[in-house]
């Protein structure tokens, strides 16, 4: 029987429309507002809601937002007396699934009713066939681990497929990921529709140049392109031409610089700053292909002058052989400035082998890059270099591996496992039920055993082993030459702590600061393994830990600037935390900036209620009474 809540503000109405859908079968429930049906909701689950638009306080468009952002796949119908176009536009654009204005008779509510829960019912049919299907391909534990986010689809066929798609392709399973998106490509084709079928040209054309098929590569990324020509969608045709030219750069630069020229153009209309600032990166490194250096340095300046935006070292990565050339050339050029540095030190990890080859063709080129260049300390020269926070990076002898070379994925997983455990060793048991749960035990032990013996015949240096077992247990060989931040982070955050608790707070700052520079992002990003995500949770609280303990060390020191920056980390990365709305708060009061301090105080209490119900610690009160007080006595 489905269960459904009425949300409505009249009595008699919340009443009349309660007892016909109760005669009409269905288990009912009734809120007088939008308060009360977040309450009801976040304690009990309900297949459809029905709520009027017009109410005091919460209106119900607000009410079904936010109820739906918690659980996709609930029904939404919303009811209302008014012709006002700004409500039902934001209905819309919440996902509202039916409106039904005033008056209008019960039958049609009835209908509407049924409806909307027999489209449930295929939905969740479709989600549950997904789920059987994860299964069948990554076994029933990943399934569990990747169920609560498939469960949140809104699963018609096109978008499951493409999810699945996207979920293998994370996995490193190549194969399984563009089967995925042929099966929707195949049924986009039956019914067209050319806004997914740009999208599924990209993917396959990516999956495929990670295979090494340059031909299909490119058919897919050409009909992607010729899609987006047809409707003149210059969003589209820029991102088609940036596509292209990154597949055809390395052996056909010619025609790879007329798309990325076309790109050029097209990103040039853009609003966003994103956009503009490639605009600029594409301009230079065009203008340096043609010989055009007063240009090239014009665009490139014009380049940094976005400042520190996050995005400026991912455009570099993602169009390496300009990008790069083109942070050179400003070297070279003397083009000075914050944002010239801050780049090179959040790339150069993973450009290492380019700058070497850069600074190898000339002692010049050698003397600029010397800052950049990793030594001994951070990995340089070692056999096996591994990054772990923000993109992975796994090279061997500073070449990197790519997907195609791992066995499989489980492979690379099992490699990140142990060296996150380092350097302590895991148990053969652990592993099985981590990695074969689901299969008998001589034949997980079998798999497990030959996944070793691939990794270490692919990691094996001069005879060295790089993994070591004994008496059934398994790790890293602290003695093979490797580098991995992550180990490295774990390292440094022990010791920070370690000197914090012993009141030596100028070793400990030291740790800090090198920790901070390793966290480039968040921990393995796409992995979804229980043990990723718990280790991802870990290092998040290790940065925040160090961050708070910096800031609040630094405010103690009167350095209430550099302090309030340090704050700004730890909300930015955890907008619950208190600690980081403890520590905004004593900055900004002891610098006297006290409404500042109530500001983020009611900030602190808003997000706390909102996503966990609950009060500021009485240690942020204190703060805010502080804040009032010095604010009476001003």
């Amino acid at each position: 029987m489905a269960k459904l809540l009425i949300v409505e503000d009249d009595s008699a109405m919340r009443s009349a429309l309660t007892l016909a859908l109760k005669a009409a079968g269905y288990q009912v429930e009734s809120a007088e507002n939008g308060a009360h049906a977040l309450e009801m909701t976040a304690g009990k689950s309900f297949d459809l809601i029905i709520s009027d638009i017009r109410m005091p306080g919460m209106d119900g468009v607000a009410v079904v937002s936010r109820i739906k952002k918690a659980t996709p796949l609930i029904k939404t119908i919303l009811i209302t007396g008014y012709s006002d176009e700004e409500p039902l536009a934001r209905a819309i654009n919440a996902g509202v699934d039916g409106l039904l204005k005033k008056p209008f008779q019960i039958k049609d509510l009835l209908h509407l009713v049924s409806l909307r829960l027999e489209e449930q019912e295929r939905e969740k049919e479709k989600a549950q066939s997904l789920m059987e299907k994860l299964s069948e391909n990554y076994g029933e534990k990943s399934a569990e681990i990747l169920g609560p986010e498939i469960r949140l689809l809104k699963s018609d066929s096109i978008s499951t497929l493409m999810e699945l798609g996207r979920i293998s392709e994370v996995r490193q399973e190549l194969d399984a990921a563009i089967q995925a998106y042929e099966e929707a490509l195949a049924l986009v084709s039956s019914v067209p529709h050319e806004n997914l079928e740009f999208h599924i040209r990209l993917a396959l054309s990516t999956l495929f140049d990670k295979k090494g098929d340059k031909n299909l590569s490119l058919l897919h990324a050409e009909e992607a392109f010729d899609l987006a020509e047809k409707k003149n969608d210059f969003e589209k045709i820029a991102e088609a031409c940036l596509h292209l030219g990154r597949i055809l750069f390395e052996n056909f630069p010619e025609k790879a610089v007329g798309y990325l020229e076309k790109a050029k153009a097209s990103l040039g209309r853009s609003v966003s700053s994103e956009k503009q600032a490639l605009s600029s990166l594409l301009g230079s490194g065009l203008s340096l292909k043609q010989g055009k250096m007063e240009e090239a340095k014009d665009q490139i300046v014009k380049f940094l002058s976005f400042g520190k935006r996050h995005y400026l070292p991912q455009l570099i990565l993602s169009f390496q052989n300009l990008g790069v050339d083109c942070l050179v050339f400003a070297l070279k050029e003397k083009i000075k400035g914050e944002t010239l540095n801050w780049i090179f030190e959040e790339i150069s990890p993973y450009i290492q082998l380019k700058l070497n080859q850069i600074a190898g063709s000339a002692p010049s080129a050698a003397a600029l890059l010397s800052p950049y260049l990793l030594n001994d300390k951070n990995g340089f020269g070692v056999w096996v270099h591994i990054l772990g926070f923000g993109k992975l990076s796994i090279t061997l002898d500073e070449k990197p591996l790519q997907d195609n070379q791992w066995k499989s994925f489980k492979a690379r997983s099992l490699l990140l496992y142990l060296l996150y455990q380092f350097p302590q060793s895991v148990s053969e048991d652990h592993l099985l039920e981590t990695y074969w749960g689901n299969l008998e035990v001589d034949k997980g032990k079998h798999s497990l055993r030959t996944t070793f013996y691939f990794i270490r015949r692919m990691l094996q240096e001069n005879g060295r082993r790089f993994i070591l077992s004994e008496r059934q247990r398994y790790k890293i060989n602290p003695d093979a030459k490797f580098y991995c931040d992550f180990t490295r982070f774990k390292i440094l955050i022990q010791s920070a702590r370690q000197n914090w608790e012993k009141e030596k707070f100028e070793e400990g700052i030291l740790n800090i600061k090198e920790a901070e520079k390793l966290y480039k992002g968040d921990f393995l990003p796409g992995f979804s393994e229980g043990w990723c995500l718990t280790a991802r949770d870990e290092m998040k609280e290790s940065y925040a830990w160090m961050m708070t303990a910096l800031g609040s060390y630094l405010c103690s020191r009167r350095q209430w600037g550099e302090a309030f920056q340090y704050s700004q980390k730890v909300i930015e990365l955890d907008p619950l935390s208190e600690e980081g709305y403890a520590l905004a708060m004593e900055t900004c009061l002891r610098s006297g900036r006290r409404d500042e301090a109530v500001q983020y105080f009611h900030r602190c209490r808003e997000v706390l209620r909102k996503e966990l119900k609950v009060k500021p610690s009485e240690k942020i009160e204190v703060l805010y009474r502080k804040a009032l007080e010095a604010s009476s006595v001003r």
